[in-house]
């Protein structure tokens, strides 16, 4: 949506994108009883992601801010002119899921490699 709304901002306008953080659910509800309350954690996390990697791509046109609490709220500020078009988009590479959950238990592994050769 920040593709279809951008060029429509005014020079130092702002775009305003609601519900970013899904760390409020996570807290509240139990998973058990509520599986809608998984669901909205999965869609504020992949909104949160996209609009990063909305900003990542358009970065010299503007700057992006979040705020946290209850649900989140992010802040595109737009430094470019009116009408000028986003950048195209341009997938940036992420970490390998496997690699975020078992870097840590690697990093002690090699640690106590290097003392055991010692």
């Amino acid at each position: 949506m920040l593709n279809l709304y951008f060029k429509y901002a005014k020079k130092d306008g702002a775009i305003f994108i609601s519900d970013i953080d899904g760390v409020f659910y996570r807290k509240k509800y139990s998973f058990q009883k509520r599986w809608t309350d998984l669901w909205q954690c999965i869609v504020y996390d992949l909104t949160s992601d996209a609009v990063r990697e909305f900003y990542y791509n358009n970065m010299e046109k503007g700057y992006y801010c979040k705020h946290y609490g209850e649900s989140g709220l992010g802040m595109y500020h737009k430094t470019s002119n009116f009408l000028d078009e986003p950048n195209p988009e341009k997938k940036l590479w992420n970490y390998n899921i496997f690699i975020k959950l078992f870097y840590p238990y690697l990093r002690k592994l090699v640690k106590k490699f290097k003392l055991n050769k010692n």
